[in-house]
């Protein structure tokens, strides 16, 4: 059960992050050899200053031997072809496109978008929807 909870919240926030606002699906722009490689998740912080990720790690000492939650199953790893995989739970990768425009980038999986900041080895995404808000950091490893 506690398995459970926890697999569902991180598929309902995997789901609010690249549901949040539509988009063309388009993708495309230019490559950055600096975002090649794989950003583990760092932090999940929602707009009351909840910390989602240091919940689900709670609630992975709680659970049954084999059910603990993977902290490394959580990250983007960006390819050299403006081409992303997203995983956010064991169940494997979810993939897309990206653009790097200056310090924004766009990650695009099936016509949804969200847009965010790289700074350093660090993206920042932020998920805006009926005045909440959730904000996940991805940093490289």
């Amino acid at each position: 059960m506690k398995r459970t909870l926890v697999v569902v919240m991180v598929i309902m926030f995997a789901l609010a992050l690249l549901a949040g606002c539509g988009g063309d699906g388009g993708g495309g722009g230019s490559s950055s050899p600096a975002l090649t490689g794989k950003y583990m998740l760092v932090s999940m912080v929602d707009s009351d200053g909840n910390d989602w990720l240091e919940f689900l790690l709670m609630m992975s000492e709680m659970a049954d031997e084999g059910d603990e939650f993977d902290l490394d199953s959580m990250y983007i790893e960006f390819t050299s072809n403006d081409k992303f995989m997203m995983a956010m739970d064991e169940d494997g990768p979810v993939e897309g496109a990206y653009k790097v425009d200056g310090n924004s980038i766009t990650l695009s999986v099936d016509g949804d978008e969200i847009s965010g900041t790289v700074e350093g080895n660090k993206i920042t995404l932020k998920e805006e929807e009926d005045g909440e808000s959730m904000t996940m950091v991805f940093e490289k490893k």
